[in-house]
Protein backbone atom coordinates (compact mmCIF):
# COMPACT_ATOMS: atom_id res chain seq x y z
CA UNK A 1 0.00 0.00 0.00
CA UNK A 2 1.67 3.58 -0.91
CA UNK A 3 2.19 5.83 1.88
CA UNK A 4 2.60 9.36 2.50
CA UNK A 5 4.76 10.48 5.12
CA UNK A 6 4.50 6.98 6.85
CA UNK A 7 0.83 7.06 6.66
CA UNK A 8 -1.02 4.46 4.43
CA UNK A 9 -3.00 6.41 1.75
CA UNK A 10 -6.89 4.71 2.30
CA UNK A 11 -8.26 3.03 -0.40
CA UNK A 12 -10.61 5.75 -2.60
CA UNK A 13 -9.11 9.03 -1.41
CA UNK A 14 -9.01 12.03 -3.97
CA UNK A 15 -7.43 14.66 -2.28
CA UNK A 16 -5.03 15.31 0.80
CA UNK A 17 -4.52 18.13 3.42
CA UNK A 18 -1.25 18.55 5.06
CA UNK A 19 -0.72 20.92 7.75
CA UNK A 20 2.41 22.26 10.08
CA UNK A 21 1.91 21.19 13.67
CA UNK A 22 3.23 23.72 15.90
CA UNK A 23 1.95 26.60 17.75
CA UNK A 24 -1.91 26.75 19.19
CA UNK A 25 -5.36 26.89 17.91
CA UNK A 26 -6.25 25.95 14.02
CA UNK A 27 -3.59 24.67 12.08
CA UNK A 28 -2.64 26.33 8.61
CA UNK A 29 -2.81 24.56 5.71
CA UNK A 30 0.25 24.23 4.19
CA UNK A 31 -0.54 22.05 1.24
CA UNK A 32 -3.71 20.80 -0.53
CA UNK A 33 -3.76 18.75 -4.05
CA UNK A 34 -4.92 15.35 -5.89
CA UNK A 35 -3.31 11.84 -4.71
CA UNK A 36 -2.62 10.48 -7.56
CA UNK A 37 -1.04 13.01 -10.68
CA UNK A 38 -1.16 10.84 -14.10
CA UNK A 39 -1.63 7.60 -12.40
CA UNK A 40 1.44 8.18 -9.93
CA UNK A 41 1.11 8.53 -6.10
CA UNK A 42 2.19 12.26 -4.97
CA UNK A 43 5.76 11.85 -2.87
CA UNK A 44 7.19 13.87 -0.13
CA UNK A 45 9.77 15.88 -2.44
CA UNK A 46 6.98 17.17 -4.68
CA UNK A 47 4.91 18.51 -1.47
CA UNK A 48 8.44 20.27 -0.19
CA UNK A 49 8.60 22.03 -3.85
CA UNK A 50 5.39 23.37 -3.72
CA UNK A 51 5.56 24.53 -0.32
CA UNK A 52 9.04 26.43 -1.20
CA UNK A 53 7.22 28.65 -3.62
CA UNK A 54 3.82 29.73 -0.98
CA UNK A 55 4.79 33.09 -0.26
CA UNK A 56 1.69 33.40 1.88
CA UNK A 57 2.34 30.21 3.73
CA UNK A 58 6.33 31.82 4.67
CA UNK A 59 4.73 35.02 5.85
CA UNK A 60 2.82 32.59 8.43
CA UNK A 61 5.62 31.01 9.18
CA UNK A 62 7.51 34.39 10.14
CA UNK A 63 4.64 35.91 11.88
CA UNK A 64 5.15 32.99 14.36
CA UNK A 65 8.79 33.40 14.72
CA UNK A 66 8.27 37.15 15.27
CA UNK A 67 5.45 36.50 18.31
CA UNK A 68 7.69 33.50 19.73
CA UNK A 69 5.75 30.59 18.73
CA UNK A 70 8.11 29.36 16.63
CA UNK A 71 12.07 28.98 16.86
CA UNK A 72 14.21 30.32 13.80
CA UNK A 73 15.04 27.62 11.89
CA UNK A 74 18.84 26.34 11.67
CA UNK A 75 20.83 27.32 8.75
CA UNK A 76 17.45 27.75 6.83
CA UNK A 77 16.11 24.69 6.99
CA UNK A 78 12.62 24.64 9.03
CA UNK A 79 11.62 20.93 11.08
CA UNK A 80 7.67 20.50 11.30
CA UNK A 81 6.20 17.84 12.28
CA UNK A 82 2.78 17.16 10.21
CA UNK A 83 -0.69 16.51 10.37
CA UNK A 84 -2.01 14.64 7.22
CA UNK A 85 -5.84 14.14 6.45
CA UNK A 86 -6.99 12.54 3.34
CA UNK A 87 -10.65 13.12 1.12
CA UNK A 88 -12.32 11.54 -1.06
CA UNK A 89 -14.25 12.13 -4.02
CA UNK A 90 -16.98 14.21 -2.51
CA UNK A 91 -14.40 16.14 -0.54
CA UNK A 92 -15.08 14.10 2.66
CA UNK A 93 -12.37 12.96 5.26
CA UNK A 94 -11.05 9.57 4.92
CA UNK A 95 -11.31 7.27 7.98
CA UNK A 96 -7.37 6.42 8.67
CA UNK A 97 -8.59 3.56 11.30
CA UNK A 98 -11.85 2.05 11.26
CA UNK A 99 -11.25 0.95 14.84
CA UNK A 100 -11.06 4.35 16.21
CA UNK A 101 -13.01 6.56 13.43
CA UNK A 102 -9.55 8.27 13.06
CA UNK A 103 -9.56 10.72 9.48
CA UNK A 104 -6.40 12.87 10.36
CA UNK A 105 -3.00 11.43 12.06
CA UNK A 106 0.20 13.42 13.09
CA UNK A 107 3.44 12.44 11.74
CA UNK A 108 5.76 10.83 14.51
CA UNK A 109 9.04 12.32 13.23
CA UNK A 110 9.71 16.23 11.82
CA UNK A 111 10.22 16.54 8.22
CA UNK A 112 12.58 19.28 6.47
CA UNK A 113 11.11 22.01 4.29
CA UNK A 114 12.35 25.39 2.90
CA UNK A 115 11.85 28.62 1.56
CA UNK A 116 12.44 28.95 -1.62
CA UNK A 117 13.59 32.58 -3.44
CA UNK A 118 10.24 34.82 -3.32
CA UNK A 119 9.60 37.36 -5.80
CA UNK A 120 10.35 40.34 -4.07
CA UNK A 121 13.92 38.77 -3.22
CA UNK A 122 14.34 38.35 -6.67
CA UNK A 123 13.48 41.19 -7.62
CA UNK A 124 15.57 42.92 -4.66
CA UNK A 125 18.75 41.40 -6.16
CA UNK A 126 17.79 42.34 -9.62
CA UNK A 127 17.70 46.03 -8.14
CA UNK A 128 20.77 45.05 -6.36
CA UNK A 129 22.48 43.89 -9.50
CA UNK A 130 21.19 46.61 -11.33
CA UNK A 131 23.00 49.16 -8.97
CA UNK A 132 26.21 47.53 -8.47
CA UNK A 133 26.53 47.71 -12.23
CA UNK A 134 25.48 51.57 -12.53
CA UNK A 135 28.17 52.08 -9.84
CA UNK A 136 30.55 49.94 -11.70
CA UNK A 137 29.90 51.97 -14.62
CA UNK A 138 29.90 55.32 -13.31
CA UNK A 139 33.50 54.34 -11.64
CA UNK A 140 35.00 53.12 -14.82
CA UNK A 141 33.44 56.39 -16.46
CA UNK A 142 35.36 58.50 -13.94
CA UNK A 143 38.70 56.28 -14.22
CA UNK A 144 38.36 57.22 -17.93
CA UNK A 145 37.85 60.53 -17.04
CA UNK A 146 40.69 60.78 -14.86
CA UNK A 147 42.91 59.01 -16.88
CA UNK A 148 42.13 61.62 -19.68
CA UNK A 149 42.80 64.66 -17.72
CA UNK A 150 46.75 62.75 -16.24
CA UNK A 151 47.24 61.98 -20.15
CA UNK A 152 46.72 65.18 -20.67
CA UNK A 153 48.67 66.83 -18.17
CA UNK A 154 51.56 64.36 -18.78
CA UNK A 155 50.78 65.68 -22.53
CA UNK A 156 51.03 69.30 -21.48
CA UNK A 157 54.64 68.74 -19.05
CA UNK A 158 56.13 66.88 -21.72
CA UNK A 159 55.37 69.63 -24.18
CA UNK A 160 56.96 72.04 -22.41
CA UNK A 161 59.91 70.41 -21.06
CA UNK A 162 60.57 69.73 -24.84
CA UNK A 163 60.15 73.07 -25.79
CA UNK A 164 62.16 74.66 -22.60
CA UNK A 165 64.76 71.90 -24.11
CA UNK A 166 64.69 73.48 -27.74
CA UNK A 167 64.93 77.03 -26.61
CA UNK A 168 67.93 76.12 -24.11
CA UNK A 169 70.48 76.96 -27.11
CA UNK A 170 69.07 79.75 -28.49
CA UNK A 171 68.20 81.25 -24.83
CA UNK A 172 72.34 80.49 -24.15
CA UNK A 173 73.35 82.04 -27.11
CA UNK A 174 71.53 85.21 -26.32
CA UNK A 175 72.93 85.50 -23.31
CA UNK A 176 76.61 85.46 -24.96
CA UNK A 177 75.65 87.87 -27.86
CA UNK A 178 74.41 90.06 -24.98
CA UNK A 179 77.68 89.76 -22.99
CA UNK A 180 80.07 90.29 -26.12
CA UNK A 181 78.25 93.29 -26.83
CA UNK A 182 78.85 94.15 -23.34
CA UNK A 183 82.48 94.00 -23.11
CA UNK A 184 82.90 94.97 -26.56
CA UNK A 185 81.09 98.13 -24.91
CA UNK A 186 83.30 98.09 -22.31
CA UNK A 187 86.15 98.21 -24.17
CA UNK A 188 85.41 101.34 -26.35
CA UNK A 189 84.77 102.96 -23.21
CA UNK A 190 88.19 102.20 -21.85
CA UNK A 191 89.53 102.96 -25.83
CA UNK A 192 87.61 106.69 -25.68
CA UNK A 193 88.90 107.39 -22.25
CA UNK A 194 92.59 106.29 -22.88
CA UNK A 195 92.47 108.49 -25.90
CA UNK A 196 91.27 111.24 -24.36
CA UNK A 197 94.03 110.69 -21.70
CA UNK A 198 96.70 110.79 -24.61
CA UNK A 199 95.65 113.24 -25.97
CA UNK A 200 95.83 115.16 -22.66
CA UNK A 201 99.44 114.22 -22.53
CA UNK A 202 100.83 116.01 -25.71
CA UNK A 203 103.42 118.04 -25.59
CA UNK A 204 102.76 121.43 -25.59
CA UNK A 205 105.32 122.55 -28.12
CA UNK A 206 103.32 120.07 -30.85
CA UNK A 207 99.71 121.54 -30.91
CA UNK A 208 100.56 123.98 -33.17
CA UNK A 209 101.71 121.48 -35.65
CA UNK A 210 98.88 119.82 -37.55
CA UNK A 211 100.99 117.04 -38.54
CA UNK A 212 101.83 116.31 -34.85
CA UNK A 213 97.96 116.30 -33.76
CA UNK A 214 97.41 113.47 -36.83
CA UNK A 215 100.56 111.51 -36.02
CA UNK A 216 99.39 111.36 -32.25
CA UNK A 217 95.79 110.25 -33.72
CA UNK A 218 97.33 107.63 -35.75
CA UNK A 219 99.03 106.25 -33.16
CA UNK A 220 96.15 106.30 -30.63
CA UNK A 221 94.28 104.59 -33.66
CA UNK A 222 96.52 102.12 -33.81
CA UNK A 223 96.81 101.35 -30.05
CA UNK A 224 92.53 101.52 -29.75
CA UNK A 225 92.26 98.57 -32.91
CA UNK A 226 95.13 96.80 -30.94
CA UNK A 227 92.94 97.21 -27.57
CA UNK A 228 89.25 95.73 -29.64
CA UNK A 229 91.09 93.11 -31.09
Amino acid sequence: MPTLYGIPIPAGAQQVEVRPVFGRGQRRLMYRGPVERDGVFITEDVIADHVASDEAFWQYVQAQVNAKALPAPQAGVWMFRLSVCFQDQHGAPATLDPDSGLTSRVTAEAYEFYRGASKSDESGAVNTLATALSQSQATQSQAAANMAQVMANAARDIATATMREAMAPLIEAQKLIAENARRAEERADGVTVDLYRQLSQRPKESSGSGLGLIRDLLGVAREAKTFLN
